[in-house]
C-alpha cells in the first residue's frame, strides 16, 4: 500500500521472494540465468547497476521461471563508456 514513507508503483501477484525458489519445485539454474541476462543488459546495454540486489529484492512467478520481479531501485550505479 501506499504511505507517506512507501510509493506503491505496481502490484505483484503471484510472485514470490526469491529465496523460496526451492520451495515453490522452480529451477534455480533458471533463475540464475534470467538475473545474469538481467545485470548484463543493464551493465552494457544502459550502463547501469541495480546497486541492493539481495533475496528480499528479487520476485519471480513461480508460474512462469522467465518472469522476475526487483525492487527497490533507490540506488542505482552508473557505468560511463570510460571505465
Amino acid at each position: 500500500a501506499t504511505a507517506r514513507s512507501v510509493l506503491t508503483m505496481e502490484l505483484l501477484t503471484n510472485h514470490v521472494p526469491c529465496d523460496r525458489w526451492k520451495q515453490c519445485g522452480v529451477s534455480g539454474d533458471v533463475l540464475a540465468l534470467r538475473l545474469n541476462h538481467f545485470h548484463l543488459r543493464c551493465i552494457f546495454l544502459r550502463g547501469l547497476f541495480h546497486c541492493d540486489l539481495h533475496p528480499g529484492n528479487i520476485f519471480f512467478d513461480p508460474h512462469d521461471e522467465g518472469r522476475m520481479a526487483l525492487l527497490d531501485f533507490g540506488l542505482i550505479g552508473e557505468i560511463s563508456e570510460n571505465e
